[in-house]
């Protein structure tokens, strides 16, 4: 009967999110204990915020990070990395889709939490942020790079000064 019942739900799902009702085709999931499926739709609808709730209560730490980097907030940004920090078998594979997905700026907060100092620095420069990047060279003893990367922010966006 349960199976019954679970199918029906399943299928009362399927129709709502083929007619494009994928917001209470979320709430049903949601309803239903079905965590990984709101997310699913949830992403679907463009509703990161959401999604990244609800990957994290389906247990899924990396899918939820990048949702939260999706959604644009800082707080659940936060609250993402510090549940998959503690997860170490995750960390590296969430900052790789993470720079894949374009959230290179995430990917390198999170390589530096998790103490990748160096990916983190290379992260860094990739997102454009040349002073976290050297800063964290410098720790590492690595002057040079960490001149080079000042040097090639410099080089790609020079401060032009009014002539006078």
């Amino acid at each position: 009967m349960q199976d019954e019942a679970s199918a029906q739900i399943v299928r009362q799902i399927d129709v709502l999110e083929a007619s494009a009702r994928l917001l209470d085709a979320a709430a049903l999931a949601i309803q239903a204990g079905m965590h990984a499926r709101a997310a699913q739709l949830y992403e679907q609808a463009c509703e990161f915020s959401q999604a990244s709730d609800q990957a994290a209560l389906a247990g899924d730490s990396r899918k939820a990070l990048v949702l939260a980097a999706l959604s644009g907030c800082p707080q659940r940004i936060a609250r993402t990395m510090d549940v998959i920090v503690e997860q170490p078998n995750r960390d590296r594979a969430t900052a790789e889709e993470l720079r894949a997905r374009g959230h290179v700026n995430v990917a390198a907060r999170l390589l530096e939490r998790v103490g990748d100092k160096e990916e983190a620095a290379l992260a860094y420069a990739d997102a454009g942020l040349a002073v976290q990047a050297a800063t964290i060279f410098e720790d590492l003893g690595q002057t040079r790079e960490a001149a080079r990367v000042l040097e090639s922010a410099l080089r790609a966006s020079p401060k032009t000064t009014p002539p006078r």
